[in-house]
């Protein structure tokens, strides 16, 4: 049985089926669980030997479906799984966080040449370079949270064998771009550049980039509990609000609440 890993969390982008005629083979099933745990056992294969394989293989024919008696408009969408192109995105991600001396035992030099030569391959084949979803690890990234309101998207939530709880969020990408529009726009006029207001600019531009017909997932995994009975998400609703209101004293309180929330996640991460 391969290993779990709780603290991934994870933001995919499900477009039709229909956008991606030369997908269209095979059953269209709900295969979630056969994607997952397939994920998870190349991963563990990868740590087992010697040296470990910190790049995944190229995965261009694995997608995971989400058929039409899951939605509510009766269209079948998936998401293409693209293993490889979220591994180059964390090296890069790690390049910027972590000095060499520590990132060279981790992701040798060698392996991260070979995958900026992978990505340069794949930006030629591909008609265009759009990545379908965004990883984390034990936090949800704020921008997140506005993109979904819970009182209007679908809110699944599933026990597993444990007795634990598993949440995913399910917009339709259309809404969640707009209300991040709304937040970008506020940030935009209320907050230093470069700050917050650049990140959400920067994730409205990546939904913007999909089928408008499209489906946006935040799935919460292991960490659903943690992050599902706290009240971060409003805190990130209420901030932004403020500020639209001009109100900075409530904006400040608000975001205050959120970082202490923050910073106790991020405790608990490092302690695990």
């Amino acid at each position: 049985m391969s290993f779990t890993r709780p603290y991934e969390l994870c933001l995919r982008v499900f477009e039709p089926l229909a956008a991606h005629p030369d997908w269209q083979r095979g059953g269209l099933e709900a295969n979630r669980e056969r994607i997952e745990s397939a994920l998870r056992q190349d991963a563990d294969d990868r740590l087992v030997v010697l040296p470990p394989e910190p790049m995944p293989p190229a995965t261009p024919s694995m997608r995971m479906y989400l058929p039409a008696s899951q939605t509510s408009d009766g269209i079948d969408r998936v998401w293409p799984v693209q293993q490889d192109v979220l591994s180059w995105s964390a090296i890069r991600e790690l390049e910027e966080a972590v000095p060499n001396a520590l990132l060279d035992p981790l992701v040798p030099r060698s392996v991260r040449r070979e995958a900026s030569m992978e990505r340069m391959d794949w930006l030629r084949r591909e008609d265009g370079d759009l990545v379908y979803a965004q990883m984390g690890a034990w936090h949800v990234p704020f921008q997140w949270w506005l993109a979904f309101d819970e009182s209007v998207d679908q809110v699944i939530e599933e026990e597993g064998p444990d007795g634990s709880t598993r949440i995913r969020v399910r917009a339709e990408i259309m809404s969640a771009s707009a209300r991040v529009d709304w937040a970008r726009d506020i940030l935009a006029e209320s907050t230093p550049p470069g700050g917050a207001g650049t990140i959400v600019s920067d994730f409205a531009e990546w939904l913007d980039g999909f089928d408008f017909n499209s489906i946006l997932e935040l799935d919460l995994g292991g960490m659903s509990a943690a992050h599902w009975e706290n009240d971060l998400r409003a805190l990130v609703d209420e901030c932004v609000t403020a500020l639209g209101d001009d109100d900075s004293e409530r904006a400040a309180n608000a975001f205050g609440r959120y970082m202490h929330g923050v910073e106790t996640q991020r405790l608990q991460a490092r302690a695990n």
